[in-house]
C-alpha cells in the first residue's frame, strides 16, 4: 500500500507537467509577440503551422508581417550594410515585393544612402516588369503601343499576383476595319483579346498567357489619339524572380 501511496501522487505531478506544457505550447502561437521579441525562427515556426489556402489568408499574411519585421530590425541594427541580409530574407520566402515595402517607409527618412541600397535591391528583385519591346503585336499593332514604365506587381485578391500596365492609342483605327472585327467575332460583346509571353533573363519565353484580359470594340471607338488604357495580367507567385520583361500579342476575339 505504501507504494502505491508514492506513485500515485507522482504520476500525478507527471501528468500536470505534461498538461502543462501541452497548454503553454497551445497558446504559444502569437507570432507577432515572437516579432516583438526579435525571435524571427519562432514566429516563422508558427507561421508554418498556419492553414494555407485561397479561402485562408492568415498564413499568407502572417508571413508577410514576419518577413516585414525581420527586415525593419535588420535596418534599424545594421543600416545600409544589411543589404545582403535583405536579400538573403527575400529570396528564402520569395518576398520579392520586400525592397518597395520598405522604400515606401525609408523614403520619409531621407537616408540618401539607404535609399540607394534598397533601390539596388528592388532592380535586382524581380517584383516588376518592364515590356520588352513597346510594340504589340497582331490587329493592334501601328494604332497602339505599351507605354514604356517599370511595372510593379502587386497581390490580387482573386490570383497570387497582379500587373497592371498601360497601352496609349497613336493612330486611329479605320472605322471600317473596326466594323469588320465585330463581325468577325464570335462573341456576344466583339473584343480584341490580349495574350501575354513572358520571358526570362536570357530572352526565352517561360509562360504564355491568355484570356487574361482584352479591349471591347466599343471601348476603342471612344478614344482619342493620345488617350491611354490600363489593362492587367495575373500570374503565379512562382514565377516572380524568373521573369524580367513581357510582350504582348493582339487577337480579334
Amino acid at each position: 500500500m505504501k507504494k502505491m501511496y508514492i506513485i500515485k501522487p507522482l504520476f500525478g505531478v507527471f501528468f500536470l507537467m505534461v498538461f502543462c506544457l501541452l497548454l503553454t505550447s497551445c497558446k504559444d502561437t502569437d507570432y507577432r509577440k515572437a516579432c516583438e521579441e526579435h525571435d524571427f525562427a519562432k514566429a516563422y515556426k508558427i507561421a508554418s503551422n498556419l492553414k494555407d489556402s485561397y479561402d485562408n489568408k492568415e498564413k499568407q499574411e502572417a508571413l508577410h508581417y514576419i518577413v516585414l519585421q525581420e527586415a525593419l530590425y535588420v535596418l534599424e541594427q545594421q543600416g545600409e550594410s544589411g543589404m545582403l541580409r535583405l536579400g538573403v530574407i527575400m529570396k528564402e520566402n520569395k518576398a520579392y515585393w520586400l525592397p518597395s515595402e520598405l522604400l515606401d517607409i525609408v523614403r520619409q527618412t531621407n537616408d540618401e544612402a539607404l535609399i540607394e541600397g534598397l533601390e539596388k535591391l528592388e532592380d535586382s528583385s524581380g517584383n516588376y516588369l518592364q515590356p520588352e519591346t513597346n510594340s504589340i503585336t497582331g490587329v493592334l499593332n501601328g494604332y497602339f503601343e505599351i507605354v514604356d514604365n517599370k511595372y510593379i506587381i502587386s497581390k490580387s485578391d482573386m490570383f497570387d499576383f497582379e500587373l497592371r500596365y498601360k497601352i496609349k492609342y497613336i493612330k486611329t483605327v479605320p472605322q471600317k476595319l473596326l466594323n469588320q472585327w465585330k463581325k468577325e467575332s464570335d462573341v456576344s460583346n466583339p473584343n480584341v483579346g490580349l495574350d501575354v509571353e513572358l520571358i526570362d533573363k536570357n530572352g526565352n519565353v517561360i509562360e504564355e498567357l491568355s484570356g487574361h484580359d482584352g479591349m471591347e470594340i466599343k471601348e476603342i471607338e471612344t478614344l482619342k489619339i493620345g488617350d491611354t488604357y490600363t489593362l492587367s495580367f495575373y500570374l503565379e507567385k512562382d514565377l516572380i524572380g524568373k521573369i524580367k520583361t513581357f510582350r504582348i500579342r493582339s487577337i480579334n476575339g
